[in-house]
Order: structure tokens, then C-alpha cells, then sequence
């Protein structure tokens, strides 16, 4: 009989040993799975950001180099006429154009000039102008972008300026990707912004006064600053008001201005962290 149970006993443990082993391998698995569910994830958004955000920055750059080159061949025109009929043809090319406003100005100071006086604060690079260099400036308390376009090889001394008083970024700004969790916009090296897209609660959280203000003071947000300074490239990681957000910067072809783009961490996780929390609360 002792035998019998002493038999029993040791297939009991020994159960119950195999149970252990098999449950352990399971809780492992489940935990080695969430882990690497949680990887994957993070790696598509930052991989889904930066795709994003260089389509938008190329589409950007794209519409500003095309708007310069339409300049220049109305400058080349434009510089044919004679002084009085000049207004007029610009006048019957800027809705074509796409500008609120064309002027030609004979040099590079007499645009620095209106510039000044139309403009306070507003300045241009005249060695650039004479250079045959243009110019992209903004007034964004006004909502304005101004070109300045020379002649290529500084020869002719002539400039076309052109105005465009509703900014025509912030169309290319609402990107409808992010299922209107993310937003984008145009900054400074000083992180004055330039443009910003309409109705972005997460942008009008992140912009004061029309500056980019992001708090704190770790390494990412001085990353971050520090690259729209340099006018490189970059992402980072930051929480902006109790939320987490990705951030890509990338500089633009014109002007020492970076184009912004953010997202919320989980913005692709949203939908598998309810299974990696399940999975965690099986392999605990």
C-alpha cells in the first residue's frame, strides 16, 4: 500500500512538474511575443512618420520651386516692356500666377526698400539678390509669403517680387494620413512658424504665440531644437501635455526653414495594445 502511494505521489509531482515546465514555456513565449509585438510596432510608426513627412516636405519644396520658376519666366518678360506697360502685364498675369501681387523693381536695393517700408522688420539678403540668388521670406503675423526673384546669373539687376497673402502651404499641411491625429507645419530656425494647418488641436497646443514651445528640457527636446537650428534632419520622442508624440524635422529647399511633422506614439498601436496588456497579464 505504502508503495502504491509513494508510486502515486511521484507521478503527482512529477505532473504537476510538467505542468509547471509547459506553463513557464507558455508565459515566456506570450512574454517574448508582446515584446516583440511592441518592437514591430514602434518600428512601423517611426517608419510610417518618416514617410509621411518626406512626401509632404517633397510636395512642399516641389510647390515652392515651382512658384519660383513661374517668376522667373515673367521676370524674363516683364524686363522686355516698357516701364508703363509693365504694371499692366503683371497685373493680367498674377491670378494666373497664383499671386496676390506682382511688382518688378529695378535692383536688389529698391526691393529691400519696399520691402522695409511695406514690411517692417522684413529683410532680404541683397548680396544673395545680386548673386541671382532668390529669396522666400514670410510675414506670418500676416499670413504672407513674399518671393524675391533675380535673374539667374546677376547680370540684369532687375527683381520680381511676388505675394501671396493666404499661404498656399497650408493646403499641402492638411494631410489627411493621420486620420486627424497628427498635424505638420512650417518653422523658423528660431522656431517661429511659418504655416500651420486650420483646426489642429495639436498643433494650436504646440504653437504660442506663433512660436513652437515644446517644455522640458531633456535630450530629445534639445535635439529637436537644435536641428531646426542646424537645419538637419531628425526624430525624437517627447511628452507634450501628459501625451506622447513622435516628432520628424527636415529642412526645406528654400530659406533656413524645417518642416515639422507629428504623431502620437500609439497611433498605430492603438488597436494591438489591449492583446500585447493580455498578453502580459497571461505570462505574469
Amino acid at each position: 500500500m505504502d508503495k502504491s502511494m509513494r508510486r502515486i505521489n511521484r507521478l503527482v509531482v512529477a505532473a504537476f512538474a510538467v505542468l509547471f515546465l509547459v506553463v513557464g514555456v507558455v508565459s515566456f513565449l506570450l512574454f517574448e511575443n508582446s515584446l516583440q509585438a511592441n518592437w514591430f510596432v514602434r518600428e512601423r510608426t517611426w517608419e510610417y512618420l518618416s514617410n509621411v513627412a518626406v512626401q509632404i516636405t517633397e510636395n512642399i519644396n516641389s510647390r515652392m520651386h515651382n512658384s519660383v520658376q513661374m517668376l522667373r519666366m515673367l521676370r524674363d518678360s516683364a524686363v522686355l516692356f516698357k516701364p508703363e506697360q509693365t504694371k499692366n502685364f503683371l497685373e493680367r498675369k498674377k491670378e494666373f500666377a497664383e499671386y496676390d501681387e506682382l511688382l518688378l523693381f529695378d535692383t536688389p536695393e529698391l526691393t529691400g526698400q519696399w520691402l522695409n517700408q511695406t514690411y517692417p522688420g522684413t529683410n532680404v539678403d541683397l548680396v544673395e539678390l545680386r548673386n541671382g540668388h532668390e529669396q522666400l521670406l514670410a510675414v506670418p503675423e500676416q499670413d504672407t509669403l513674399i518671393y524675391c526673384v533675380p535673374e539667374e546669373t546677376g547680370e540684369d539687376s532687375a527683381v520680381l517680387v511676388g505675394i501671396k497673402r493666404k499661404s498656399t502651404l497650408q493646403e499641402l499641411l492638411s494631410y489627411e494620413s493621420f486620420d486627424g491625429e497628427g498635424t505638420s507645419f512650417v518653422v523658423m530656425q528660431d522656431g517661429t512658424v511659418v504655416a500651420q494647418p486650420e483646426d489642429s488641436p495639436l498643433a494650436d497646443r504646440m504653437i504660442q504665440n506663433g512660436v513652437l514651445v515644446i517644455h522640458g528640457n531633456d535630450q530629445a527636446v534639445q535635439k529637436l531644437y537644435r536641428g531646426l537650428e542646424t537645419n538637419q534632419s531628425g526624430m525624437v520622442q517627447i511628452q507634450e501635455g501628459g501625451q506622447w508624440l513622435i516628432l520628424r524635422y527636415d529642412p526645406l529647399q528654400y530659406r533656413d526653414w524645417s518642416m515639422v511633422t507629428v504623431i502620437p506614439s500609439n497611433i498605430i498601436s492603438m488597436g494591438i495594445d489591449v492583446l500585447s496588456t493580455h498578453n502580459l497579464i497571461l505570462a505574469s
